[in-house]
């Protein structure tokens, strides 16, 4: 298995092909974790930084690193690096404008993600890098409704379990983006 650990401008920075220890914890309609576990070399804990990019080979789905621990046992020295899938990003938004609308689940979360995180009013807010899929007619017609200033993610996540629609970002690391897509 081969873990590939890139920076946050999706540079490669190195691989991992003999962890300790693995959990990938996808999700359908929710934002996905993982922890991770190898041996100490100088290497790998500079390239296991806070921020970086972490990916298994054949997946199209990536995570962030958000803790790392370096601890010592018997079978000396570890790196135990955590962090949840990108989608997590969009909880670093709110939905600014309450969205009141009658449409199909699926554009009412391509909204939730444009008007938020990918399009937004205000540039600054604007996650660098992050696409739209295109609509593939999924869900049926709803009438949608969010508060202002409820967390993105937390709308997403409500909209695509009320719909039944997976979502997940998927990261082309050739063209360096990611593109918000569904898991159908």
């Amino acid at each position: 298995m081969n873990i590939f650990i890139y920076d946050t401008s999706l540079t490669l920075l190195g691989v991992i092909d003999d962890p300790i220890s693995l959990i990938w914890t996808r999700r359908y309609w929710e934002c996905g974790e993982f922890k991770l576990l190898i041996g100490y070399s100088d290497f790998a804990r500079d390239m296991l930084a806070m921020g970086n990019i972490i990916t298994i080979q054949g997946y199209d789905e990536a995570g962030q690193i958000s803790y790392v621990a370096i601890t010592k046992d018997e079978k000396g020295e570890q790196i135990e690096v955590q962090g949840k899938f990108l989608l997590s990003w969009l909880g670093k938004r709110i939905i600014e404008n309450q969205i009141i609308t009658k449409s199909t689940t699926e554009l009412i979360m391509l909204r939730i993600v444009k008007e938020n995180a990918v399009n937004p009013t205000n540039s600054k807010r604007k996650i660098p890098n992050l696409l739209l899929g295109a609509s593939q007619g999924l869900g049926g017609t709803i009438d949608y409704s969010s508060d202002a200033y409820v967390n993105a993610l937390t709308a997403l996540e409500t909209a695509a379990k009320a719909g039944k629609l997976g979502i997940k970002i998927i990261t082309d690391f050739k063209n360096k983006n990611h593109t918000l897509g569904k898991s159908i």
